[in-house]
């Protein structure tokens, strides 16, 4: 990537792959008490040829997984990456929503044609106005006049176009819109660098989206090597009209039983959104099922699928904690440990050991390749942590975004 980081396809297939090598082998004493979620969009994986012949192609070929990898080289981009590891994932859902709801059900001709027809209707209401046909010379001069004029209009029409969509700041439509920073277009298509995150940001601040955000930083951020969390993520993504909640976990010495609430939270947000094809659930019947869950349960000792079952993706949550941030992509249930893209770690390192251990099978090496993927919650116990947590399906209106225009929109978890 042209802004240092470094992408690497295939990792969240590879890592499917060894989970269930690993869960499915008798000779791990757990595995048969083993419950665990993971974001994917299906249970189908590619080969490992066809993982390298990917990112031999100039960065890689053009990706069906759900999320990419995005490694920083510094100290300071964590909060970055997870963010265009997030928007990635916000890009696909989008592409394959519209694959399914129009192409699946052959209406994205129609859709095209319709739109094509109304555009030449109003050419030809132009046309029809100022054509004089008196003569051949003067439908020569006037061919040329109709000509201009179609083209004058044409540019009204898409500059009206893009100022109504512009007005409404449609996240679909801005972010596909972004000029490709990498080397592979049809992979990173619609992913801003950080100069354009740092520059969006300060568009939002000027509108008066965070002003506390905005006096933090001196209301400037381009060009900085600034640390941002998950307040300015989840403004940013409010700017966007992205429905986007940042829940609280705070440490037992500021409120007693709210980071016990972290995994069942976690939990209950895989399991209720990758069971169902329906929307999502919210913050708050994800908290209350949290509170009743309680502390992280035994599973049935008959369960041991890696799930969603029904192959719905689900959108990771961005984890935030006091100096770093990672990507939640799933939960080991038994265990207590989440399972995380962390951007300090060397993607393609990750890669290679995973295809590895899948290659030998032994279950040594699938815990050594796996290990690096699993932040234990005991680890996040004694911390103040905050989770993002996103509504694709659909964009949040403008009264919506403005009604937590002066500060994220937050909710603490208490037992």
């Amino acid at each position: 990537m042209e802004d240092g980081g470094k992408v690497t396809l295939g990792v969240l297939n590879q890592l499917e792959r060894a989970l269930k090598l690993y869960y499915g082998n008798s000779q791990v004493n757990h595995a048969a008490k083993s419950q665990m979620h993971i974001c994917s969009h299906h249970m189908t994986f590619f080969s490992n040829d066809e993982i390298d012949n990917a990112q031999s192609k100039d960065g890689g070929a053009e990706s069906n997984e759900p999320i990419i990898y995005i490694s920083q080289n510094d100290n300071w981009s964590c909060g970055y990456r997870n963010l265009q590891m997030l928007l990635y994932n916000y890009r696909y859902k989008q592409q394959n929503v519209f694959k399914h709801h129009f192409v699946e059900n052959g209406s994205k001709d129609q859709i095209q044609q319709t739109t094509s027809h109304d555009k030449v209707k109003d050419m030809n209401q132009v046309i029809a106005s100022e054509q004089e046909p008196d003569s051949m010379h003067n439908e020569r001069v006037d061919d040329k006049n109709v000509t201009h004029l179609m083209r004058k209009r044409a540019r009204t029409i898409d500059a009206g176009r893009s100022a109504k969509a512009a007005q409404k700041a449609d996240p679909a439509s801005f972010l596909k819109s972004l000029p490709c920073q990498y080397s592979n277009q049809s992979v990173m298509q619609g992913v801003p660098s950080i100069a354009q995150i740092q520059k969006q940001i300060e568009e939002s601040w000027r509108r008066g989206f965070d002003p506390k955000g905005a006096e933090h930083y001196n209301g400037h951020l381009q060009r900085k090597k600034c640390w941002i969390g998950a307040v300015e993520v989840a403004s940013l993504l409010r700017y966007w009209f992205i429905d986007a909640t940042v829940v609280q976990f705070l440490a037992p010495k500021r409120a007693k039983g709210s980071s016990n609430l972290l995994g069942p939270f976690v939990w209950n947000y895989f399991s209720c959104i990758g069971n169902r094809i329906e929307t999502s659930v919210s913050v708050e019947q994800l908290i209350e099922m949290a509170r009743t869950d309680g502390l992280m349960c035994k599973s049935d000792a008959n369960d041991t699928q890696i799930k969603p079952t029904r192959g719905y993706s689900v959108p990771p949550l961005y984890l935030q904690w006091e100096g770093h941030s990672v990507l939640v992509v799933g939960i080991e249930r038994i265990s207590n440990q989440l399972i995380v893209f962390d951007p300090l770690r060397n993607g393609k390192v990750l890669m290679d050991g995973l295809k590895q251990s899948i290659s030998t099978g032994q279950p040594c090496n699938l815990q050594k390749a796996l290990n690096p993927f699993c932040l234990p919650l005991s680890q996040l116990w004694n911390k103040d942590c905050q989770i993002i947590h996103c509504t694709f399906e659909k964009t949040i209106t403008e009264e919506e975004r403005d009604a937590w225009k002066l500060e994220v929109k937050a909710i603490t978890a208490l037992p």
